[in-house]
């Protein structure tokens, strides 16, 4: 009988420039250059492990073209909060803080606390995402610029005027946008309920077990 390899929980501390990840039951660091090249021959090596899961931190942006390339990949990721692991390096008392100690501290909260992997967000979902954040922040602006407003000189006001009006095109902007990204996701899921339901009539037809293929 052969014996399966054991289970890989790997860190990744993401940055501009690099990507350290550290393959914690094999003692493994890898540190490469955040780019395309560099992160699909990165990608490519974790995936002849056997991964239990990768552990990467929400960073707002930078994360994302990994987190991408190895769902595209079919590797397990869970992105996690910063303040999660933070708390994590507190509770084994890791004060220290570089690349590769961040790495490792996220493999190791990885094995410890185990979150689950769940299924990522496509790309049409994350720019929805992205799109109600960015209305959420100018909204934010707008109310701030109205507080002000009348508590200003009025030889500011007309500036704070324009202001307003500028944010208020913008989120018209945006909520077209927004729009615009749900009903072209919506179409996309009716074409894909479509083209399961057609093959789901066939195999009746037929008499046929399911085969992946036909979806």
């Amino acid at each position: 009988m052969t014996k399966q390899r054991p289970l890989v929980n790997v860190g990744v501390d993401v940055s501009k420039s690099k990507l350290d990840v550290y393959l914690l039951e094999r003692d493994l660091l890898l540190s490469v250059p955040n780019d395309e090249q560099a992160m699909a021959t990165l990608i490519s090596r974790l995936a002849r492990y056997r991964l239990e899961r990768i552990v990467i931190e929400a960073t707002g942006r930078l994360e994302h073209a990994f987190v991408t390339a190895a769902v595209a990949k079919g590797l397990p990721v869970v992105v996690v909060s910063p303040l999660k692991v933070r708390r994590f390096a507190d509770a084994v008392g890791q004060l220290a803080k570089t690349d590769e100690i961040d790495a490792r501290l996220i493999a190791q909260f990885a094995a410890t606390l185990e979150p689950a992997v769940h299924p990522i967000a496509d790309a049409k979902s994350q720019i929805i995402k992205d799109l109600v954040v960015r209305r959420r922040q100018l909204t934010s602006l707008r109310t701030m610029e109205k507080n002000r407003r009348p508590i200003m000189p009025q030889s500011l006001k007309p500036s704070i005027d324009r202001m307003i009006e500028t944010l208020d095109r913008e989120l018209e902007s945006l909520e077209a946008l927004i729009q615009n990204a749900i009903e072209h996701k919506k179409v996309a899921l009716t074409a894909c309920i479509r083209k399961i339901v057609t093959a789901l009539n066939a195999m009746l037809r037929d008499n046929q077990p399911w085969q992946p293929s036909i979806a």
